[in-house]
């Protein structure tokens, strides 16, 4: 069985409590981190209730995972070829 963590957050002036199996730390850096996302749409549009800020915030986020995502396949590939070209020379 796998023990659950748990980590107390606030987002927006609202309590979280996050459980996962990852260490509690892991889970706090991951709710500041959409706290802070969320606070920053917050800042630009204050006349947004939670919902749409929420999910701006979200699309922004998700926005920065495909970039990485993106710029990961692209070293990788530059690895493999980088790789051949070890293997042949």
């Amino acid at each position: 069985m796998v023990d659950k963590s748990k980590a107390k957050v606030e987002i927006l002036g609202q309590e979280y409590v996050l459980r996962g199996t990852e260490p509690p730390e892991y889970l706090e850096t991951l709710g500041k981190s959409v706290g802070k996302k969320m606070e920053q749409v917050y800042q630009s549009n204050p006349s947004y209730g939670p919902t749409k800020v929420a999910v701006l915030a979200s699309l922004q986020l998700a926005d920065e995972l495909c970039k990485l995502r993106e710029d990961y396949d692209k070293i990788m590939e530059e690895l493999r070829v980088l790789d051949k070209i070890h293997k042949i020379g």
